[in-house]
């Protein structure tokens, strides 16, 4: 059996497993949480020789106080060691499994971890800020403007310059459908995402110098995909202590504490594609109609507050029908 090392082992299973990723950042996220955390204690062990002391070595220090982190690893170190069995350069149990093993050492990772949320404006907050956002020019304001009205993430948006991706351009829009189409290789899901686009957006986006149909709509300074800290930068100018990609948690409470709207609906607005109803409603041509008028609501709401109110002066539910 050959003596290979966790660190040669690491290497050589990346190197396979990079086919597979959809993300380029992926092998570097493997990479990094591996020779942060694994590497300084098991690099240079013989696969053959790793033991359960040698995976509490790595994940001891890091269980409680990184939870989320300290899983990756774990899992990370779990396939490597199972690719490992696979290929003859150990025979002994996998360590790093967690079912029947390592949870008899270990608490859950869902009963201590912090859940790290995007910090989010208050539905309540979300008219007085529109108004500021409004006030502000520059194409960072328009991008984090467009952004909120279509309830998007911030890399369909402006792209990602970490990895070469490409924010909105000008062919993905259809003025006259008032629609948005976000090719699926930008799409969290993997799958293209159509988004109706409310007046107020597509007056914004005719604001907006149009180039060619390959140009980006909300560029940086030199004309390319700007950085990573675009919307950021310009929320910290307002002093505003939230995340660009929290105003989704937004519209989410907003959907579902302000309006009448089926759930699936919102879902679908967010593309989020992960239950039986939501697909189903992809099956009904994503229920664009029902999404368009639940974006016309919510511009509504973001720069207007509630629609109407009832006679009794109770806020009247919008999108079809009685909450």
């Amino acid at each position: 059996m050959a003596n290979i090392t966790f660190a040669d082992a690491m290497g050589k299973y990346i190197t396979m497993k990079a086919k597979e990723f959809k993300n380029p950042r992926q092998e570097q996220q493997w990479t990094s949480s591996l020779t942060s955390y694994a590497i300084p204690h098991i690099g240079k062990v013989p696969v053959r020789e790793i033991d359960l002391h040698h995976i509490k070595a790595v994940l001891d220090p890091i269980w409680e106080e990184k939870t989320e982190t300290a899983n990756r690893v774990r899992a990370r170190m779990e396939n490597i060691l199972g690719w490992c069995a696979v290929h003859g350069y150990r025979s002994n149990e996998n360590p790093a499994k967690w079912q029947g093993y390592l949870d008899e050492v270990y608490p859950s990772p869902e009963k201590i971890k912090k859940k790290a949320h995007f910090t989010a404006l208050s539905v309540e907050q979300m008219p007085d800020f529109m108004k500021a956002l409004q006030k502000r020019t520059g194409t960072a304001a328009r991008a984090l403007e467009f952004l909120i009205l279509t309830a998007s993430r911030t890399n369909e948006v402006i792209g990602d310059k970490r990895i070469g991706k490409d924010g909105i351009t000008w062919q993905e829009i259809d003025f006259k459908k008032k629609v948005w189409t976000v090719p699926a290789d930008r799409m969290k899901s993997g799958k293209l995402h159509r988004v109706p686009l409310t007046d107020t957006a597509i007056d914004l986006l005719k604001g907006m110098e149009q180039g060619k149909p390959e140009d980006l709509v909300f560029p940086g300074p030199k004309g390319d995909v700007p950085s990573n800290n675009f919307l950021s930068a310009l929320l910290k100018r307002m002093d505003q202590p939230v995340t660009s990609h929290g105003f989704r948690s937004t519209f989410k409470d907003w959907a579902r504490e302000h309006t009448a709207y089926p759930d699936e609906v919102s879902e679908l607005a967010l593309a989020h594609v992960n239950s039986d109803a939501t697909r189903a409603a992809y099956a009904r041509s994503e229920l664009i109609d029902k999404r368009r008028l639940l974006m016309a609501d919510w511009e509504q709401y973001c720069y207007h507050g509630e629609a109407q109110k009832d006679d009794s002066g109770k806020v009247a539910h919008i999108g079809g029908g009685a909450a």
